[in-house]
């Protein structure tokens, strides 16, 4: 048992969100935030363009291939991500809290993703916890 907890903190150390954090602080954010761990097959649509963006979704294996189209469909503007890497997070928190495109799945894919309210929640400590926040998205 302890080693599939060891393996599991193993793994949410190579999100952006964990970077540099302690095992203390991770166990704290893991236990006040819901993590959802998701696999997409080759193909399949892990985000829409114009979809509300609710979740921060980290990337753990595999690559996503995000494409943008403009409007009138003229032009279209893509870029791949590999783990660990975030799917469109100025979107999260930003003005505009819609994905601007579309993220498919390249090959298998698996992520995991942890809703904006919870994610706030454990970004701001209260007064019997220490926790702060790592840099999510850098």
């Amino acid at each position: 048992m302890s080693t599939a907890i060891d393996s599991m903190f193993e793994r949410l150390s190579e999100i952006p969100l964990f970077r540099g954090a302690s095992k203390d602080l991770m166990e704290r954010t893991v236990g006040m935030a819901k993590f959802h761990f998701l696999k997409y097959a080759p193909g399949q649509t892990i985000v829409s363009a114009g979809e509300p963006c609710t979740h921060a979704r980290f990337i753990l294996d595999g690559s996503v291939r995000i494409s943008i189209v403009n409007a009138d469909e003229r032009f279209r503007i893509g870029q791949t991500l590999t783990g660990p890497d975030v799917i469109s997070p100025d979107f999260l928190f930003g003005h505009t809290t819609l994905y601007p495109g579309t993220a498919t799945a390249i090959g298998a894919v698996n992520t995991v993703q942890i809703s904006k309210n919870d994610l706030t929640k454990s970004c701001n400590p209260t007064p019997s916890s220490s926790t702060t926040c790592s840099t999510t998205c850098r």
